[in-house]
């Protein structure tokens, strides 16, 4: 795997060689993935509050963080890949949810309360395992004023963005 620096407007405006950044094989379409722009901010008082904070930040996170959105090209099946990861994450939020609220509902029943932990302890499980594979499945994006690094591409990503003279030092 490989870096490449990159002008952050080609990144956004879908300008990037049409090959996988994955894979290196010739690219199918552009995969929407956002970056993060700056921290937590007030998000960080929920780390304060202990465990139920710490949950709380996990599912609103994203709304504390500005982020941009950049189009990184890949193959359509690491798009169908991808797309299997986000609908488990995304399963994962609503299950820990459902289970955390239907467990509070049914507290006063002792064997319902267990049902309902169960389901909140299985779906974060879940959610955290898709939330490792998405990270697996997207190259490291850091960005530097109007430059975005990619670290951990595919050398021939970073070759065709060389010979499309979009590679920045």
């Amino acid at each position: 795997m490989a870096t490449v620096t990159v002008p952050l407007a080609a990144a956004r405006d879908r300008r990037l060689p049409a090959v996988s950044v994955r894979s290196g094989r010739s690219a199918d379409g552009y995969v929407p993935v956002a970056v993060a722009t700056g921290s937590l901010g007030i998000g960080w008082v929920l780390v304060l509050l202990g465990p139920p904070g710490w949950l709380l930040l996990a599912l609103t996170s994203d709304w504390f963080r500005d982020e941009v959105t950049v189009h990184l090209p890949h193959t359509e099946r690491e798009f169908r890949r991808r797309h299997r990861v986000e609908r488990a994450r995304r399963d994962g939020i609503v299950g820990t949810v459902a289970g955390a609220a239907a467990g509070l509902a049914l507290s006063r029943t002792p064997g319902l309360l267990v049902v309902g932990l169960a389901i909140t302890c299985v779906s974060a499980a879940l959610w955290v395992a898709a939330s490792w594979a998405r990270g697996a499945l997207t190259p490291d994006l850091r960005l530097d004023g109007e430059r975005l690094i990619l670290a951990g591409v595919h050398e021939d990503f970073v070759a065709a963005v060389g010979r499309a003279g979009l590679a920045r030092r």
